[in-house]
């Protein structure tokens, strides 16, 4: 999977997307003009150390066939790489 974050403060949230896959199983986050940059998450907050980021996944629950959010906040370092001891948030 990639690694593209879209940054909530430097980018226009209306560039983006949610389209669910051709299998009907899940759902993606992308730009309206492209499919091409599929986005994993947010980038929320960012300093000289660290940056913040929310995943965002998609689960279709059986029921209802309608699609829930699955939230993930991690603390990552400035290359969008995991940092020794952080911990993540699940929601």
């Amino acid at each position: 999977m990639n690694n593209y974050y879209f940054h909530l403060e430097k980018q226009n949230i209306e560039e983006l997307m949610l389209s669910e896959m051709k299998t009907k199983n899940n759902c993606f986050i992308h730009e309206k003009k492209s499919k091409i940059i599929i986005y994993k998450g947010f980038i929320l907050d960012e300093n000289s150390q660290s940056t913040i980021v929310c995943e965002v996944s998609f689960y279709k629950k059986k029921n209802t066939n309608k699609y829930l959010p699955r939230l993930k906040f991690r603390k990552l370092d400035n290359n969008l790489e995991e940092q020794k001891n952080s911990r993540c948030w699940r929601f």
